[in-house]
């Protein structure tokens, strides 16, 4: 459900939302999930290159843009089916496919810990481009409910209620949507299945 900035999708129906952009390639897949696990997944399959993402977005310039990239927050609650070899990119981005301007997570299992993104404006300083800073949490194949927030100047994630990382460099230049992208790493499979997102500007 959409109403003017504010965006609510529990996926509890059987079909994936028409408002919502979804695509596979290389053998990937979406769907809307059966009980008991319900809501949506985004699956990569065996073949190396293969993934799904879900976006506002279908087709350039990308024109449903509607949360500031200096006062919005994003929720999502989901899971991750496979620990090995996996890697999603779940936040805001001004277009799908790409993080050049973005605030976002990672759940990457060729890295240690989920960690926070901002790719955007020079901040302090910083060089252009992008950066990562790490949670405290291991990545794992729980379900949890991660939270982001930009800000004019700082952006913050938190997981399960705990604030684990803040940046303020890097940050997002331009108008965003959704960008949540199951991405290939490999080829073994990977399932990432989401049960909520919300997404408003403060």
């Amino acid at each position: 459900m959409v109403m003017n900035q504010h965006y609510v999708e529990w996926f509890s129906g059987k079909e994936l939302p028409s408002y919502l952009f979804a695509e596979s390639w290389g053998g990937g897949s979406y769907g809307m999930a059966p009980y008991p696990h319900n809501g949506m997944w985004l699956s990569k399959s065996t073949t190396n290159g293969s993934g799904a993402a879900i976006s506002f977005g279908a087709t350039t310039p990308y024109t449903r843009r509607p949360f500031s990239c200096t006062a919005s927050v994003f929720h999502i609650v989901v899971k991750p089916s496979n620990p090995v070899n996996s890697r999603a990119y779940i936040g805001l981005s001004d277009s799908k496919g790409s993080i050049t301007n973005s605030i976002h997570f990672t759940h990457d299992t060729t890295k240690t810990t989920y960690e926070l993104g901002t790719f955007g404006q020079t901040q302090s300083g910083s060089t252009a481009g992008g950066a990562y800073t790490v949670s405290s949490l291991p990545i794992d194949n729980v379900r949890h409910h991660h939270r982001l927030e930009s800000k004019s100047a700082s952006a913050e994630y938190e997981i399960d209620g705990v604030l684990e990382a803040i940046r303020t460099e890097t940050l997002p230049k331009g108008a965003m949507m959704p960008h949540i992208e199951n991405y290939a790493v490999n080829t073994e499979e990977s399932t990432y299945n989401i049960t909520y997102l919300e997404i408003y500007n403060t």
